[in-house]
């Protein structure tokens, strides 16, 4: 549970990080900047902010290199749209559609 705010002190989490309500900040990037890595476009660039895939997936994600901070340019999608190819720490590693909805980056 979320500790109540008194005396003008900040909600704070369980975990000990600040509450984030509605469309404040999240790690220092405004909530509205925030996309998914299937919505770039080829040749534009994002830093991910965050993975929102689970077990196996979110591993192997992680596993690619796809971690808070890392820079990805998407490179090239397939004539029918699925996969793209994305160039992440050094290499090119294409995802599916599915599996890029679950990274959320900040347009760089």
């Amino acid at each position: 549970m979320w500790s109540k705010q008194k005396y003008g002190r900040r909600a704070i989490a369980p975990l000990g990080e600040p509450r984030r309500t509605g469309m404040r900040e999240k790690r220092g990037v405004p909530m509205g900047a925030v996309t998914s890595l299937s919505d770039l476009k080829p040749g534009s660039t994002g830093e991910v902010v965050s993975l929102q895939a689970w077990g196996l997936t979110r591993r192997r994600l992680m596993d690619l290199g796809l971690v808070p901070g890392t820079r990805v340019v998407a490179l090239r999608r397939s004539p029918s749209g699925d996969p793209t190819a994305f160039f992440i720490r050094g290499a090119a590693i294409a995802l599916r559609r599915e599996e890029s909805r679950q990274v959320l980056v900040r347009p760089v």
